[in-house]
């Protein structure tokens, strides 16, 4: 079409449209408003990426949404691509042509995995931008199911379809194979649409009659990326014909007009229910560490490690983080007299409080522990929970601090509860420190015993913790004679579910025959209450009593 024909055919409907101009380059963006101006009846422009975004939502609240935004990529406040993937969260199907000076293969594949209608590089070429704006305005008309279904180049689904697929349940055989197209988003880039296109029509097709069973279902997913699902295989299978598919596009090529294209594959395969597609990007990003042209897979079993180390990591982050802002807090927890209900002790409980949020243990102990990073907490409670007693009203009642089996060997530890117990004024005898009863079984563990008896010779106390229903170190006990021992609570739910009050009573007995008190704790309702009280435990602790709370004078 001659350029004066295709001028007066974009300037038809121009009163219905408005197109929006977002670029950093004054002189660039007006000199672009003036030409854009004959296509659109109004023409807003603007510098920065936030402004963009504001003017956006505008015209959406005034149900007035442009026809098209025209954006640079590097844009001061917030990015093109950024901008770009926040307006397709407003409107899916907005049009939005990009104008840059990025020529880089990056750039382009993730602008068109955005869906964007163009690609146009500075400095502008009058015949490609009306080239562009002419599909864009008249190439709209086509039907919008099959703009939606269908790729126009592969004849594969797109990737909607394929994201509506993988919303539906999938059973654990499903195989999703994603196929990169090395080099091909440069092939588009230097050598054009009509070559480049030809030559993933023609592999496409190829690779659609390799042996692929009648389940198998294919999509494009961006510019240079295909999927290929299979819905009952086995992986073995999946990666002899990954294998296949790189072997044969070694060699497969076009020739037009004297233009050899070839290009390589790399494919990652997952398999599973759940996280195909994202499965697959890691096992694509493997293949691509070997180079070009191998293939490479990630099961579910590596993203549920993956995850449980990204995890890991998150918590640790926020574990220094909380020691770092002073935001490891006791919480404490009552112990009161079965029959007076008078409060004997306070068990200090750890938590972490991030940005108005309370985490309890269960967040954080497991993966401190398994990073043997127990020590920084213990400190932080030591100090806390010392700081908390001197301002308790309860002048009589122990505090009571749990020492993990790791601070047994810290050498610096026992200096360090000295300091802060002389720097807050603690009684020593007011302070007893939690030991799990596993900790008097294991041999290993009683190499560390030389901080308790320091502790005990300094005047502190004992509490063990976890007792009666695993063996015990009878003679261990002895020597450190804890005031009080706290029955396994596991224990007391099975003695009141098989009704073995007997057996209770025998693990309470030798309690008080070691000369210590015995506590019931996770008393958490009434018929447990009950329970307890036909036996002749001494203390109760749990949420039927008072749930751990936070004291706010310790500080």
């Amino acid at each position: 079409m001659m350029m004066s024909n295709l001028i007066q055919k974009l300037k038809e409907g121009s009163e219905q449209r408005s197109v929006l101009i977002v670029d950093d380059d004054h002189e660039l963006a007006n000199s672009l408003g003036r030409i854009l101006k004959m296509f659109f009846e109004h023409c807003v422009i603007t510098h920065d990426g936030e402004e963009a975004l504001k003017l956006y939502k505008e015209s959406l609240e005034k149900s007035e949404p442009f026809t098209l935004v025209v954006t640079d990529l590097e844009l001061p406040k917030k990015g093109g691509l950024t901008l770009i993937k926040e307006i397709r969260e407003l409107a899916k199907e907005q049009a939005i042509l990009i104008i840059s000076a990025h020529d880089a293969s990056e750039f382009i594949t993730e602008a068109i995995s955005l869906d964007v209608k163009g690609y146009i590089l500075k400095p502008v070429a009058m015949p490609k931008l009306f080239e562009h704006l002419e599909k864009i305005l008249f190439e709209q008309n086509t039907s919008l199911e099959k703009r939606e279904t269908v790729d126009s180049v592969t004849h594969w689904g797109t990737k909607e379809k394929l994201e509506e697929l993988l919303t539906h349940k999938l059973n654990t055989h499903t195989l999703l194979l994603r196929i990169k197209v090395n080099y091909l988003s440069n092939i588009y880039h230097l050598i054009g649409n009509e070559y480049a296109d030809q030559y993933l029509k023609e592999l496409a097709l190829l690779l659609e009659n390799i042996q692929l069973d009648s389940d198998a279902l294919f999509y494009r997913l961006s510019l240079d990326e295909l999927v290929i699902v299979l819905k009952n295989n086995s992986l073995n299978y999946a990666k002899k014909l990954a294998q296949e598919m790189v072997s044969i596009a070694r060699y497969f090529h076009i020739s037009e007009n004297g233009i050899i294209i070839n290009s390589t594959l790399s494919i990652g395969i997952a398999q599973g229910e759940k996280n195909l597609l994202q499965n697959a990007k890691q096992a694509l990003e493997k293949s691509s560490e070997s180079g070009n042209g191998f293939v490479a897979s990630y099961t579910q079993e590596e993203y549920d490690k993956d995850l449980s180390i990204t995890h890991g990591r998150d918590i640790m982050k926020m574990i220094y983080k909380a020691i770092e802002d002073d935001a490891v807090i006791p919480y404490i927890q009552p112990v009161v007299d079965i029959k007076t209900q008078e409060v004997e002790l306070f068990s200090s409980y750890v938590r972490i409080m991030q940005e108005e949020k309370v985490y309890s243990p269960e967040t954080f102990l497991n993966i401190a522990q398994n990073a043997h990073q127990m020590s920084m907490i213990t400190r932080s409670m030591i100090k806390s929970t010392f700081a908390l007693s001197t301002k308790s009203e309860h002048n009589e009642a122990l505090f009571t601090i749990y020492l993990a089996n790791e601070d047994f060997y810290d050498e610096s530890l026992l200096p360090y509860i000295l300091f802060w117990s002389s720097k807050y004024g603690v009684e020593p005898s007011r302070i007893a420190f939690e030991i799990s009863q596993t900790d008097f079984t294991d041999n290993e563990t009683s190499k560390g015993f030389s901080l308790l008896h320091e502790l005990k010779r300094n005047g502190f106390q004992f509490v063990l913790n976890n007792f009666g229903l695993n063996s015990y170190n009878l003679m261990a006990i002895l020597e450190f004679q804890p005031q009080y021992i706290k029955l396994d609570p596991k224990l007391l739910k099975k003695g009141m579910l098989r009704n073995r009050h007997q057996n209770i009573e025998k693990i309470i007995e030798v309690i008080h025959l070691i000369g210590a008190k015995a506590i019931a704790t996770h008393i958490s309702d009434k018929e447990l209450l009950d329970f307890m009280e036909t036996t002749s435990i001494d203390y109760i602790q749990g949420y039927q009593v008072c749930a751990p709370y936070k004291v706010e004078t310790y500080e």
